[in-house]
Protein backbone atom coordinates (compact mmCIF):
# COMPACT_ATOMS: atom_id res chain seq x y z
CA UNK A 1 0.00 0.00 0.00
CA UNK A 2 3.04 2.53 -0.39
CA UNK A 3 6.22 3.31 -2.76
CA UNK A 4 9.06 0.22 -2.96
CA UNK A 5 13.04 0.90 -2.24
CA UNK A 6 15.02 -0.76 -4.95
CA UNK A 7 18.36 -1.92 -2.97
CA UNK A 8 20.23 -3.25 -5.86
CA UNK A 9 23.21 -0.18 -5.94
CA UNK A 10 23.40 -1.33 -2.09
CA UNK A 11 24.40 -4.95 -2.64
CA UNK A 12 26.86 -7.18 -4.24
CA UNK A 13 24.40 -9.95 -4.27
CA UNK A 14 26.43 -11.78 -1.87
CA UNK A 15 28.24 -11.37 1.67
CA UNK A 16 30.96 -14.17 0.71
CA UNK A 17 34.19 -12.77 2.23
CA UNK A 18 37.58 -14.74 2.49
CA UNK A 19 39.95 -15.62 5.56
CA UNK A 20 43.47 -15.35 5.22
CA UNK A 21 46.53 -15.86 8.09
CA UNK A 22 49.38 -14.63 7.29
CA UNK A 23 52.03 -15.45 9.79
CA UNK A 24 50.14 -14.53 13.49
CA UNK A 25 47.69 -12.04 11.74
CA UNK A 26 43.97 -13.43 10.28
CA UNK A 27 42.41 -11.01 7.42
CA UNK A 28 39.16 -10.60 5.94
CA UNK A 29 39.20 -9.61 2.54
CA UNK A 30 36.86 -6.47 1.51
CA UNK A 31 37.72 -5.02 4.78
CA UNK A 32 41.30 -2.92 6.04
CA UNK A 33 40.96 -4.70 9.32
CA UNK A 34 43.07 -7.36 10.75
CA UNK A 35 43.41 -9.54 14.21
CA UNK A 36 47.28 -10.22 15.59
CA UNK A 37 46.07 -13.30 16.92
CA UNK A 38 49.93 -13.93 18.41
CA UNK A 39 48.95 -13.06 22.39
CA UNK A 40 47.12 -16.56 22.21
CA UNK A 41 50.51 -18.33 20.87
CA UNK A 42 52.96 -19.77 23.42
CA UNK A 43 56.88 -19.53 22.28
CA UNK A 44 56.52 -22.53 20.03
CA UNK A 45 53.68 -20.97 18.00
CA UNK A 46 52.18 -24.22 18.49
CA UNK A 47 49.91 -25.12 20.92
CA UNK A 48 51.56 -28.87 22.08
CA UNK A 49 51.56 -29.53 25.79
CA UNK A 50 53.29 -32.12 27.36
CA UNK A 51 51.48 -34.53 29.89
CA UNK A 52 52.99 -36.26 32.80
CA UNK A 53 52.32 -38.96 35.20
CA UNK A 54 53.69 -38.41 38.63
CA UNK A 55 52.02 -41.95 40.87
CA UNK A 56 48.54 -41.78 40.22
CA UNK A 57 48.23 -38.05 38.91
CA UNK A 58 48.11 -36.84 35.42
CA UNK A 59 49.28 -33.17 34.83
CA UNK A 60 49.04 -30.97 31.69
CA UNK A 61 52.23 -28.79 31.25
CA UNK A 62 51.34 -25.58 32.19
CA UNK A 63 47.15 -26.21 33.09
CA UNK A 64 45.74 -28.81 35.61
CA UNK A 65 45.99 -32.06 36.34
CA UNK A 66 43.71 -34.44 37.32
CA UNK A 67 44.15 -37.74 39.92
CA UNK A 68 43.51 -41.07 38.63
CA UNK A 69 42.95 -42.93 42.11
CA UNK A 70 39.72 -43.66 41.83
CA UNK A 71 40.55 -45.50 38.64
CA UNK A 72 43.06 -47.65 39.40
CA UNK A 73 44.06 -50.58 42.10
CA UNK A 74 47.63 -50.26 41.67
CA UNK A 75 47.71 -53.26 39.80
CA UNK A 76 46.37 -54.82 36.60
CA UNK A 77 46.68 -58.75 37.96
CA UNK A 78 43.50 -61.02 37.40
CA UNK A 79 43.14 -63.93 38.40
CA UNK A 80 41.60 -66.94 35.53
CA UNK A 81 37.98 -68.37 36.70
CA UNK A 82 38.37 -70.55 34.62
CA UNK A 83 39.32 -72.54 30.84
CA UNK A 84 38.09 -74.42 28.54
CA UNK A 85 39.14 -76.89 25.32
CA UNK A 86 35.94 -77.20 22.19
CA UNK A 87 37.73 -78.66 19.60
CA UNK A 88 40.55 -76.37 18.20
CA UNK A 89 39.10 -73.10 20.46
CA UNK A 90 40.66 -72.02 23.81
CA UNK A 91 37.87 -70.43 26.64
CA UNK A 92 39.44 -68.84 29.24
CA UNK A 93 37.31 -67.07 31.94
CA UNK A 94 39.03 -63.74 33.67
CA UNK A 95 37.86 -63.16 37.07
CA UNK A 96 35.97 -60.28 37.64
CA UNK A 97 35.77 -59.82 33.60
CA UNK A 98 34.99 -60.85 30.24
CA UNK A 99 36.26 -64.43 28.99
CA UNK A 100 38.92 -64.63 26.10
CA UNK A 101 38.57 -67.18 22.78
CA UNK A 102 41.85 -68.07 21.26
CA UNK A 103 42.06 -69.91 18.22
CA UNK A 104 44.57 -72.85 18.30
CA UNK A 105 43.97 -74.56 15.08
CA UNK A 106 47.47 -72.84 13.62
CA UNK A 107 49.16 -74.81 15.98
CA UNK A 108 48.02 -78.29 14.35
CA UNK A 109 49.81 -80.25 11.65
CA UNK A 110 47.02 -80.41 9.50
CA UNK A 111 45.38 -83.82 10.49
CA UNK A 112 43.29 -82.68 13.20
CA UNK A 113 45.92 -83.98 15.60
CA UNK A 114 49.14 -82.74 16.92
CA UNK A 115 51.23 -85.70 15.91
CA UNK A 116 54.86 -84.78 15.04
CA UNK A 117 57.37 -86.92 13.34
CA UNK A 118 60.80 -87.38 15.32
CA UNK A 119 63.65 -86.74 12.90
CA UNK A 120 66.48 -87.82 14.88
CA UNK A 121 67.20 -89.64 18.53
CA UNK A 122 70.69 -89.79 19.84
CA UNK A 123 72.07 -91.24 23.11
CA UNK A 124 74.70 -90.29 24.72
CA UNK A 125 75.35 -92.11 27.48
CA UNK A 126 72.11 -92.07 29.60
CA UNK A 127 71.16 -89.10 27.60
CA UNK A 128 68.44 -89.80 25.04
CA UNK A 129 68.71 -86.38 22.37
CA UNK A 130 65.07 -86.35 20.47
CA UNK A 131 64.38 -84.18 17.84
CA UNK A 132 60.68 -83.29 16.96
CA UNK A 133 59.52 -82.66 13.35
CA UNK A 134 59.07 -78.51 13.24
CA UNK A 135 60.04 -78.08 16.98
CA UNK A 136 63.14 -78.02 18.79
CA UNK A 137 64.99 -80.90 20.50
CA UNK A 138 64.50 -82.50 23.22
CA UNK A 139 66.64 -84.05 25.81
CA UNK A 140 65.76 -87.09 28.49
CA UNK A 141 67.63 -88.50 30.89
CA UNK A 142 67.13 -92.29 31.04
CA UNK A 143 69.85 -93.00 33.94
CA UNK A 144 66.49 -93.53 36.09
CA UNK A 145 65.63 -96.81 33.83
CA UNK A 146 69.49 -98.31 34.85
CA UNK A 147 69.47 -101.04 37.14
CA UNK A 148 72.61 -99.34 38.96
CA UNK A 149 74.99 -101.14 37.22
CA UNK A 150 75.39 -98.64 34.55
CA UNK A 151 73.72 -101.03 32.37
CA UNK A 152 70.60 -102.27 31.52
CA UNK A 153 71.05 -106.09 31.84
CA UNK A 154 68.08 -107.74 32.70
CA UNK A 155 68.63 -111.49 33.98
CA UNK A 156 65.40 -113.96 32.43
CA UNK A 157 63.29 -114.71 35.34
CA UNK A 158 61.50 -117.89 33.13
CA UNK A 159 60.85 -119.51 29.23
CA UNK A 160 58.21 -121.45 27.97
CA UNK A 161 57.25 -122.53 24.91
CA UNK A 162 53.82 -123.64 24.09
CA UNK A 163 53.11 -124.77 20.72
CA UNK A 164 54.54 -121.72 18.52
CA UNK A 165 54.38 -119.15 21.43
CA UNK A 166 57.65 -118.93 23.79
CA UNK A 167 56.61 -116.68 27.02
CA UNK A 168 59.85 -115.18 28.16
CA UNK A 169 59.51 -113.39 32.12
CA UNK A 170 62.06 -111.06 32.72
CA UNK A 171 63.28 -110.35 36.26
CA UNK A 172 61.81 -107.46 38.05
CA UNK A 173 59.77 -106.71 35.07
CA UNK A 174 56.63 -108.11 32.44
CA UNK A 175 56.93 -111.34 30.75
CA UNK A 176 56.88 -111.20 26.80
CA UNK A 177 55.47 -113.33 24.63
CA UNK A 178 57.16 -114.19 21.24
CA UNK A 179 55.01 -115.88 18.24
CA UNK A 180 57.57 -117.91 16.60
CA UNK A 181 55.50 -119.15 13.88
CA UNK A 182 57.10 -116.90 11.27
CA UNK A 183 60.62 -118.84 11.66
CA UNK A 184 58.80 -122.44 11.10
CA UNK A 185 58.86 -124.38 8.04
CA UNK A 186 55.55 -124.91 7.06
CA UNK A 187 55.63 -128.42 8.45
CA UNK A 188 54.85 -127.72 12.26
CA UNK A 189 58.76 -128.38 13.22
CA UNK A 190 62.05 -126.93 12.22
CA UNK A 191 63.57 -129.48 10.51
CA UNK A 192 66.12 -128.34 8.19
CA UNK A 193 68.31 -130.04 5.06
CA UNK A 194 72.05 -129.72 5.33
CA UNK A 195 73.23 -128.66 1.79
CA UNK A 196 76.79 -129.69 2.16
CA UNK A 197 79.33 -130.98 4.66
CA UNK A 198 83.31 -130.46 3.75
CA UNK A 199 85.86 -131.85 7.16
CA UNK A 200 88.95 -130.04 7.04
CA UNK A 201 91.35 -131.38 9.89
CA UNK A 202 89.24 -131.62 12.34
CA UNK A 203 86.96 -129.00 11.15
CA UNK A 204 83.55 -129.92 10.34
CA UNK A 205 81.30 -127.48 8.15
CA UNK A 206 78.02 -127.51 7.24
CA UNK A 207 75.86 -125.38 5.68
CA UNK A 208 71.96 -125.40 6.60
CA UNK A 209 69.72 -124.95 3.70
CA UNK A 210 68.40 -121.62 3.65
CA UNK A 211 70.65 -120.40 6.52
CA UNK A 212 74.31 -120.04 7.47
CA UNK A 213 77.09 -122.51 7.77
CA UNK A 214 78.30 -124.02 10.77
CA UNK A 215 81.67 -124.96 11.97
CA UNK A 216 81.93 -127.64 14.33
CA UNK A 217 85.37 -128.63 15.64
CA UNK A 218 85.76 -132.48 15.99
CA UNK A 219 89.19 -132.54 17.83
CA UNK A 220 87.40 -133.68 20.85
CA UNK A 221 86.33 -136.94 19.58
CA UNK A 222 89.51 -137.87 18.99
CA UNK A 223 91.23 -140.95 21.01
CA UNK A 224 94.16 -140.31 23.57
CA UNK A 225 96.45 -140.58 20.70
CA UNK A 226 95.29 -137.74 18.95
CA UNK A 227 93.64 -139.79 16.63
CA UNK A 228 90.24 -141.29 15.85
CA UNK A 229 92.17 -144.32 13.61
CA UNK A 230 90.17 -147.61 13.21
CA UNK A 231 90.79 -150.04 10.92
CA UNK A 232 88.22 -150.73 8.09
CA UNK A 233 87.03 -154.68 8.10
CA UNK A 234 85.21 -154.55 4.83
CA UNK A 235 83.92 -151.89 1.92
CA UNK A 236 80.92 -153.09 -0.19
CA UNK A 237 79.57 -150.71 -3.16
CA UNK A 238 76.35 -151.16 -4.18
CA UNK A 239 75.44 -148.61 -6.71
CA UNK A 240 76.15 -145.28 -5.31
CA UNK A 241 75.99 -146.88 -1.72
CA UNK A 242 79.39 -147.16 -0.17
CA UNK A 243 78.86 -149.42 3.01
CA UNK A 244 81.96 -149.78 5.54
CA UNK A 245 82.58 -152.13 8.16
CA UNK A 246 84.44 -150.51 10.74
CA UNK A 247 86.43 -152.67 13.49
CA UNK A 248 84.62 -153.09 16.87
CA UNK A 249 82.24 -150.19 15.81
CA UNK A 250 78.64 -149.91 13.58
CA UNK A 251 78.84 -150.15 9.85
CA UNK A 252 78.52 -146.63 8.23
CA UNK A 253 76.46 -146.49 4.66
CA UNK A 254 77.60 -143.34 2.81
CA UNK A 255 75.52 -141.66 -0.37
CA UNK A 256 78.38 -141.13 -2.88
CA UNK A 257 76.13 -139.33 -4.85
CA UNK A 258 76.92 -135.84 -4.17
CA UNK A 259 80.69 -136.89 -4.73
CA UNK A 260 79.80 -138.22 -7.79
CA UNK A 261 77.10 -136.42 -9.44
CA UNK A 262 79.83 -132.95 -10.22
CA UNK A 263 81.65 -135.57 -12.21
CA UNK A 264 79.02 -137.35 -13.71
CA UNK A 265 78.19 -134.57 -15.18
CA UNK A 266 81.77 -133.69 -16.24
CA UNK A 267 81.99 -137.20 -17.63
CA UNK A 268 79.04 -136.42 -19.74
CA UNK A 269 80.77 -133.25 -20.90
CA UNK A 270 83.65 -135.00 -22.03
CA UNK A 271 81.83 -137.94 -23.72
CA UNK A 272 79.43 -134.81 -26.01
CA UNK A 273 83.20 -133.55 -26.88
CA UNK A 274 84.50 -136.70 -27.83
CA UNK A 275 80.78 -137.19 -29.51
CA UNK A 276 81.18 -133.88 -31.24
CA UNK A 277 85.12 -134.53 -32.25
CA UNK A 278 84.37 -137.79 -33.36
CA UNK A 279 81.57 -136.22 -35.97
CA UNK A 280 83.82 -133.17 -37.13
CA UNK A 281 86.90 -135.85 -37.65
CA UNK A 282 84.80 -137.95 -39.84
CA UNK A 283 83.47 -134.60 -41.77
CA UNK A 284 86.96 -133.62 -41.91
CA UNK A 285 87.86 -137.47 -43.15
CA UNK A 286 85.36 -136.75 -46.21
CA UNK A 287 86.43 -133.26 -46.82
CA UNK A 288 90.39 -134.65 -47.58
CA UNK A 289 89.19 -137.20 -49.36
CA UNK A 290 86.86 -135.44 -51.70
CA UNK A 291 89.89 -132.65 -52.31
CA UNK A 292 87.23 -130.04 -49.80
CA UNK A 293 89.95 -127.09 -49.14
CA UNK A 294 89.33 -125.80 -45.79
CA UNK A 295 89.47 -122.24 -44.95
CA UNK A 296 91.16 -122.17 -41.60
CA UNK A 297 88.87 -122.71 -38.82
CA UNK A 298 85.93 -120.74 -39.87
CA UNK A 299 83.52 -123.40 -40.42
CA UNK A 300 83.84 -124.34 -36.71
CA UNK A 301 81.87 -123.19 -34.30
CA UNK A 302 82.14 -121.65 -30.47
CA UNK A 303 82.62 -123.90 -28.00
CA UNK A 304 83.32 -123.44 -24.21
CA UNK A 305 85.08 -126.52 -22.44
CA UNK A 306 84.44 -127.73 -18.56
CA UNK A 307 86.72 -125.81 -15.83
CA UNK A 308 89.57 -128.60 -14.56
CA UNK A 309 89.53 -129.18 -11.74
CA UNK A 310 86.14 -129.02 -10.91
CA UNK A 311 85.02 -129.03 -7.90
CA UNK A 312 88.04 -126.62 -7.46
CA UNK A 313 89.61 -125.02 -3.77
CA UNK A 314 91.87 -122.89 -5.43
CA UNK A 315 92.39 -121.86 -9.58
CA UNK A 316 91.17 -123.31 -12.15
CA UNK A 317 91.72 -123.57 -15.78
CA UNK A 318 89.06 -122.40 -18.67
CA UNK A 319 89.25 -123.52 -22.02
CA UNK A 320 87.55 -122.05 -24.82
CA UNK A 321 87.18 -121.75 -28.94
CA UNK A 322 86.45 -118.73 -30.57
CA UNK A 323 85.91 -118.34 -34.78
CA UNK A 324 87.61 -115.24 -36.43
CA UNK A 325 84.31 -113.82 -37.59
CA UNK A 326 82.88 -113.15 -34.17
CA UNK A 327 82.72 -109.89 -33.55
CA UNK A 328 81.90 -109.62 -29.58
CA UNK A 329 82.95 -112.64 -27.17
CA UNK A 330 82.81 -112.79 -23.23
CA UNK A 331 83.02 -115.76 -20.34
CA UNK A 332 80.18 -114.55 -17.56
CA UNK A 333 80.03 -115.89 -14.18
CA UNK A 334 77.07 -115.97 -12.17
CA UNK A 335 75.23 -118.03 -9.13
CA UNK A 336 72.13 -120.22 -9.30
CA UNK A 337 70.45 -117.09 -8.60
CA UNK A 338 71.09 -115.75 -12.17
CA UNK A 339 72.85 -112.67 -10.09
CA UNK A 340 76.17 -112.17 -12.01
CA UNK A 341 79.65 -111.93 -10.14
CA UNK A 342 82.30 -111.87 -12.95
CA UNK A 343 82.25 -110.36 -16.71
CA UNK A 344 85.54 -111.62 -18.81
CA UNK A 345 85.48 -110.03 -22.01
CA UNK A 346 88.07 -112.31 -24.49
CA UNK A 347 89.42 -110.35 -27.29
CA UNK A 348 91.60 -113.30 -28.35
CA UNK A 349 90.27 -115.91 -31.29
CA UNK A 350 90.97 -119.24 -31.83
CA UNK A 351 91.89 -121.53 -28.56
CA UNK A 352 92.25 -119.69 -25.55
CA UNK A 353 92.73 -120.24 -21.72
CA UNK A 354 91.59 -118.36 -19.25
CA UNK A 355 93.02 -118.34 -15.33
CA UNK A 356 89.87 -117.91 -13.16
CA UNK A 357 90.99 -117.24 -9.31
CA UNK A 358 88.60 -118.70 -7.07
CA UNK A 359 89.20 -115.85 -4.34
CA UNK A 360 86.78 -113.57 -6.42
CA UNK A 361 84.00 -116.16 -5.04
CA UNK A 362 83.14 -117.70 -2.21
CA UNK A 363 82.45 -121.70 -1.49
CA UNK A 364 79.26 -123.16 -3.31
CA UNK A 365 77.90 -123.61 -7.43
CA UNK A 366 78.39 -121.60 -10.10
CA UNK A 367 77.19 -121.36 -13.66
CA UNK A 368 79.51 -119.72 -16.03
CA UNK A 369 78.49 -118.80 -19.83
CA UNK A 370 80.48 -118.16 -23.32
CA UNK A 371 78.38 -115.21 -24.69
CA UNK A 372 79.22 -114.66 -28.76
CA UNK A 373 77.73 -111.76 -30.37
CA UNK A 374 75.04 -111.42 -27.45
CA UNK A 375 73.92 -115.32 -27.73
CA UNK A 376 74.75 -117.62 -25.26
CA UNK A 377 76.64 -120.39 -26.88
CA UNK A 378 77.38 -122.87 -23.64
CA UNK A 379 76.78 -123.34 -20.11
CA UNK A 380 78.94 -125.30 -17.50
CA UNK A 381 78.84 -125.78 -13.68
CA UNK A 382 81.45 -124.29 -11.82
CA UNK A 383 81.57 -125.96 -7.94
CA UNK A 384 84.07 -124.17 -5.77
CA UNK A 385 84.89 -125.75 -2.22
Amino acid sequence: DGNSVNLAAFMDNTDAQDLSLSAHTLSLSGDASSVDLSAYLDDTDTDDQTLSLSSNTLSIADGNSVNLDAFMDNTDDQNLSGASLIGSTLQIDIENGSSVQVNLSSLKDGTGTDQQSLTAATLTGTNLQIGIEGGNSTSVDLASLQDGTGTDDQNMGSAILSGTQLQIGIENGNATTVDLASLQDGTGTDDQNLSSAILIGSNLEIAIENGNTVSVDLASLNSSETTDNQNLTSATLNGNILRIEIEDGNPVSVDLMPVIAPYQAQIQDVENQMEQLKNEFEALKVFVMQGIQLDGFKNVGAALYQNAPNPTTGSAQIKYFIPEEVKNASIVFYDTNGEIYLKNEISRRGVGIIEFDRSLLSSGTYYYSLIIDDKKISTKKLILI
